[in-house]
């Protein structure tokens, strides 16, 4: 994964399966982490990139690009706990994709893309 300061670019292909489902994320794609606002960086000891909300962050914002919005906000907190996230920390994170991550998509597919 190659990573800039606000986004990062998978270098291969990435494979998951989530209830049953095989996604694949294609080489080249970019995202942009998670998005954690900053001054709630301190409070969660988390940045946007780190390694306990990389691959959730990965998955979701792929998720997101597919139109598939509630299975990647439920996998973005399921993923976040199997990577080390506390279950609060993780639950907390939900809330605000669930509640605030349906603005973003229209914003998000002008910077999300396949290189």
């Amino acid at each position: 994964m190659i990573e800039e300061r606000n986004e990062a670019m998978l270098e291969e292909q990435y494979c998951f399966r989530y209830r049953g489902t095989l996604y694949t994320v294609p080489k080249g794609f970019v995202y942009n982490g998670a998005n954690i606002p900053t001054w709630c960086w301190s409070i969660l000891g988390l940045h946007p990139f780190h390694r306990k909300v990389r691959r959730a962050a990965l998955l979701h914002d792929y998720l997101y690009g597919e139109g598939k919005k509630k299975v990647a906000d439920c996998m973005f907190k399921r993923i976040c706990k199997l990577d080390g996230c506390s279950a609060i920390k993780a639950h907390l994170m939900y809330l605000a994709v669930s509640l605030f991550g349906g603005s973003h998509v229209e914003e998000q597919e002008e910077w999300l893309s396949i290189k």
